[in-house]
């Protein structure tokens, strides 16, 4: 399983979604379940495809499957919705609705939030061009206990350079 999932790992690395599906589906036909690192894998080659649709597949799969999701797997998730395209014009459409969706999925399936968490939904408002948003997460962190770091930190500058409208 081991070798399985280090294939799956250098197609997620190079975006290749459909390799890396290929690989999975040969794999299952050989008898090898998956197992939690196999779904995570498969979630981040959605992710890095900039494939939302693709990802929220193999999260109800791992869901489904029994393998169970922890918080890196949905912070993936959170990650996804910040990279998502429009199929059609490949043009980028963060998804942040969906994001705070997973996001809130922590604290519902009894995990606390961590700074990869803060920083990935802090990052789909940022993408998204919402200061405000982006800011109010900022503070609800902050007031969770977490320290900012230059991470979130730069998200914020990130949020207000797409927000501000461009000159001629």
């Amino acid at each position: 399983l081991s070798a399985w999932n280090a294939l799956l790992d250098a197609s997620a690395e190079c975006e290749d979604l459909r390799n890396a599906e290929r690989l999975f589906d040969q794999m299952t036909q050989e008898g090898i379940s998956p197992d939690r690192v196999t779904l995570h894998t498969l979630i981040k080659a959605s992710a890095q495809a900039c494939d939302l649709q693709a990802a929220e597949r193999w999260f109800a799969y791992a869901q489904s499957s029994g393998v169970g999701v922890g918080v890196d797997t949905i912070n993936l998730m959170v990650h996804a919705c910040g990279k998502a395209r429009d199929p059609a014009s490949k043009k980028k459409t963060p998804d942040a609705l969906r994001a705070r969706q997973y996001f809130d999925h922590i604290a519902r399936s009894g995990h606390r939030p961590d700074h990869v968490s803060w920083g990935s939904l802090i990052n789909v408002y940022a993408e998204s061009g919402d200061v405000r948003s982006a800011d109010t997460v900022f503070r609800a962190m902050e007031q969770a206990g977490h320290i900012a770091s230059v991470i979130e930190l730069s998200q914020l500058i990130k949020a207000c350079g797409i927000a501000r409208p461009k000159r001629p």
